[in-house]
């Protein structure tokens, strides 16, 4: 599997939301999905957001299985699969988008996103900021950044109130 990513982006900082989770990660993520993966369409909860754009997963041919191969990978076999997919640009960035995501990720977290701040911390961190770079440290801070670096401590601050 050979992942497409637009050059421009690949040595930033990125925002990924997978199933409603923020991170931030270096470079556009390659994957290695397993049977039952593929057969749930992981691909279709990533999203990733650089300062200019929205970016997509977007898988050229899905694979479909037969039935035991979908009892196997829901029982006793679960093996990697290849996927051909690259990351392509879906869109400008929009903090709205990311927000919302985050926000619909949290309507059925089970302490992923709130492993540090609750649900409402976590909006209120989102919307505080005024720009990509701000949006970075409040994912950071998301992600427990704010326990290691003194920027994203600094917002949690101004913002919350609290360290």
């Amino acid at each position: 599997m050979r992942i497409q990513a637009p050059s421009s982006e690949a040595a930033g900082r990125l925002i990924t939301i997978t199933s409603g989770a923020p991170a931030i990660v270096r470079s556009f993520p390659e994957f290695k999905p397993t049977r039952l993966a593929v057969m749930k369409r992981f691909w279709m909860t990533e999203h990733l957001f650089s300062s200019t754009a929205e970016y997509r997963y977007q898988v050229d041919d899905a694979p479909s299985f037969n039935w035991l191969q979908v009892v196997g990978a829901h029982t006793i076999y679960d093996p990697t699969e290849q996927l051909a997919g690259a990351w392509r640009e879906a869109g400008p960035y929009s903090k709205a988008k990311i927000v919302t995501l985050v926000e619909e990720g949290l309507a059925h977290d089970d302490d992923i996103i709130q492993q540090w701040f609750n649900g409402d911390e976590v909006m209120q961190l989102l919307s505080a900021t005024a720009n990509y770079d701000e949006l970075l440290l409040a994912v950071d801070a998301i992600c427990g950044g704010h326990e290691v670096n003194a920027d994203t401590a600094a917002l949690v601050k101004r913002v919350l109130g609290r360290r």
